[in-house]
């Protein structure tokens, strides 16, 4: 199961937990530490300030682009990141996919079907930008030391506590802006670009801007749809549609067996979509875990007890895989009562003795649902 699939498809559908109280600090000498209170005379670079430095950034860049004979039949606008954090603006024109098209001894040879998929790739795009100018530079530069620090720390509470003088800080970020943070920022910007800069650009009647995240599954599933609406998403992916209406298809007939069956079902799915085979139904429909997770999800609070069977058996026989999956799926679920936390609780002595990865996992789990009521 791939849990950083459902991690950054939930980020990106605005189902993400946060704590908002933790702060990371950049000092002069590019060192980083963490901290619970903002160094006095400092203001904290939080979510907002930073969206609003990257999209004026990135408004620059299309200005500068707007003003070249480049600037007709734009047809899509993307804003990239991934798990390094970084930040990139991809453009493309009907003219400069041509370009690609003909000047590759490869791309020239394409099917039609072939092509049509190359269009929206964005390592393919004519025209992309990841360097910046003046303060924001400076500041994208110490968010780079954080996201390296975080990294080789193995997350905030892994970093060394700020005990020095306010007078040696540069900067202090929010710790939201990181560890998936970044996901939800590139969407943000690409919302505020469509809404403030796009008008300098000759578009496509079909022109689409959209975030992405690295992964074509991911983005197709769940990042491209939060910014193009139903009917131009199918225009412009027609495949989509008939991918769409398989997946909806399986979840209408999941839904007809037993709550136990349901839940075997969709792990099943999860099995199947390890190593991405053409024919398993989330491979075939350009989906991820996440959606066998929300599917049960979405059944709601009466197939809780059934979830909650399948986890002990699974605690017992020390499958973490599947009890992961199953955690992830009361993750997504509404409507949990203590009822559910208290079993939790008990499901952890279903554990294997030494199995700490397993009971690390109840655990987390169950925290952050108590947390949510």
């Amino acid at each position: 199961m791939n849990r950083q699939d459902i991690a950054v498809s939930r980020i990106f559908k605005g189902k993400w937990e946060r704590d908002e109280h933790l702060f990371l600090v950049v000092t002069h000498a590019r060192d980083v530490y963490m901290t619970n209170a903002v160094p006095k005379g400092h203001q904290a670079i939080g979510r907002q300030g930073f969206e609003t430095a990257l999209t004026d950034a990135f408004y620059e860049h299309i200005r500068s682009f707007a003003r070249t004979a480049h600037n007709r039949n734009v047809y899509a606008l993307s804003v990239y990141t991934d798990e390094r954090h970084s930040f990139l603006l991809y453009l493309n024109t009907l003219e400069g996919f041509e370009r690609t098209i003909t000047e590759s001894p490869y791309y020239c040879s394409y099917s039609e079907e072939q092509k049509h998929d190359l269009k929206y790739s964005l390592g393919d795009f004519a025209f992309s930008y990841a360097t910046f100018q003046g303060p924001f530079a400076s500041q994208y530069a110490a968010y780079h030391d954080a996201v390296k620090a975080l990294s080789a720390a193995g997350g905030p509470d892994g970093l060394e506590p700020y005990k020095g003088s306010p007078d040696l800080v540069r900067y202090v970020y929010k710790a939201e802006l990181f560890e998936g943070g970044q996901f939800l920022t590139a969407l943000h910007v690409t919302k505020r670009l469509l809404a403030q800069s796009v008008w300098l650009l000759q578009t496509t009647p079909d022109f689409a801007a959209f975030a992405s995240s690295g992964s074509e599954y991911i983005d197709y599933s769940v990042v491209m749809r939060q910014t193009i609406d139903t009917e131009r998403f199918y225009r412009i992916f027609p495949e989509m549609k008939s991918c769409d209406e398989a997946f909806q298809a399986a979840v209408e007939e999941a839904k007809g067996l037993p709550y136990g069956e349901q839940v075997t079902y969709w792990w099943q799915c999860v099995r199947e979509n390890r190593n991405r085979q053409p024919d398993a139904l989330l491979t075939a429909t350009v989906r991820t875990d996440y959606q066998a997770v929300e599917a049960l999800a979405d059944v709601g609070a009466p197939i809780l007890p059934a979830v909650m069977q399948a986890l002990r058996s699974s605690v017992q026989q020390g499958d973490q895989e599947k009890a992961a999956f199953l955690c992830e799926v009361l993750l997504e679920s509404g409507g949990l009562s203590r009822e559910v936390l208290g079993e939790m609780a008990a499901a952890v002595e279903y554990a294997p003795p030494g199995d700490q990865e397993i009971r690390s996992l109840l655990t987390r789990t169950r925290q952050k649902l108590t947390g949510r009521l």
